[in-house]
C-alpha cells in the first residue's frame, strides 16, 4: 500500500502522543479505482496497409502488425510478407518494431 507522507506523519505523531489509533483511511494518488476500465487495444494491420504512412504527423502511433517477415528484432524497421505478429511504433520516419 502506498501512503502519502503526511498521513504517515500524522499516524506517527498520534502514536508518539499516546493516542489510540482505531483506524485511518489511506489513499493512493492517481486515478480512482474503476474509472478507466476500458482496455487500450492497438489497431491491427498488415505492413502493406501501413505502408509508408509513418511521417512526423503520425509519430508515436502504435499498431500490431500481423505479417512481420522474420523473428522480431527490437528497434528494427518492420518488413512484411511473413506470419509473425509484432507491435510497431512510428518514429516519424519508419515503423519500428518494439
Amino acid at each position: 500500500m502506498i501512503m502519502d507522507r503526511h498521513i504517515i506523519g500524522l499516524v506517527v505523531a498520534a502514536v508518539m502522543a499516546g493516542l489510540v489509533i482505531l483506524g485511518f483511511v489511506a489513499y493512493v494518488r492517481g486515478q480512482p479505482i474503476g474509472t478507466n476500465t476500458t482496455l487500450a487495444i492497438r489497431p491491427t494491420s498488415s505492413v502493406a496497409v501501413l505502408g509508408t504512412t509513418c511521417t512526423a504527423a503520425q509519430r508515436g502511433q502504435m499498431y500490431m502488425v500481423t505479417d512481420q517477415a522474420a523473428a522480431p528484432v527490437a528497434l528494427a524497421v518492420v518488413a512484411g510478407a511473413g506470419a509473425v505478429t509484432v507491435g510497431v511504433t512510428c518514429n516519424g520516419a519508419n515503423w519500428i518494431i518494439e
